[in-house]
């Protein structure tokens, strides 16, 4: 998240008990050496995960090609990887990564100091679309169903379905956007 949106907070992941020693930041140049060592990162087997952080793109038939092989690299290596993009871009992507998400933060309840966040299921194959909010609970080191608040665009059948899906543990070897 380096080049659009700072690089990771250390006090911040370690509340999230995520240990900042065990990370490996890389702060490649143009965004073809980025993806050269994502894909790399991907094959590497024992790695949990590897993000990137890409620029604005549509899809075309470069990026069909760079997805596909982003996806062998990760079922190579047995890892997960996550791209993050703005918003805007992402649109264009359809079927060139195994699933989209939206992950916004939301306001706390109350007196409840705890990190809160909306995730939103936009786009996987063989799953609906969905909403919940989730929270983090630092005394489990595991993220938890937060209190719901009455929304204008609630959709309980929509979040249940999503919950449900999320329940399920990912298969490694998976590309997310």
């Amino acid at each position: 998240a380096g080049r659009h949106g700072g690089r990771p907070h250390g006090p911040g992941l370690a509340a999230l008990s995520v240990d900042p020693s065990r990370l490996l930041w890389l702060a490649a140049g143009p965004h073809a050496d980025r993806l050269w060592a994502f894909e790399e990162a991907l094959r590497t087997p024992g790695l949990m995960a590897a993000i990137l952080e890409a620029p604005p793109a549509t899809a075309d038939r470069r990026a069909a090609t760079a997805a596909r092989r982003l996806q062998l690299a990760a079922e190579q290596g047995g890892g997960h990887g996550f791209i993050l993009r703005p918003e805007a871009s992402a649109h264009g992507l359809g079927g060139l990564v195994e699933s989209r998400w939206r992950v916004t933060a939301r306001p706390g309840q109350g007196t409840d100091w705890r990190p809160v966040w909306q995730v939103e299921l936009l786009r996987a194959r063989g799953h609906r679309h969905g909403v919940w909010p989730v929270l983090w609970d630092p005394l489990n080191a595991r993220l938890t169903a937060a209190p719901e608040t009455p929304r204008a665009d609630h959709r309980p059948a929509a979040r249940s379905a999503a919950r449900s899906a999320a329940a399920r543990p990912g298969a490694p070897g998976r590309v997310a956007a």
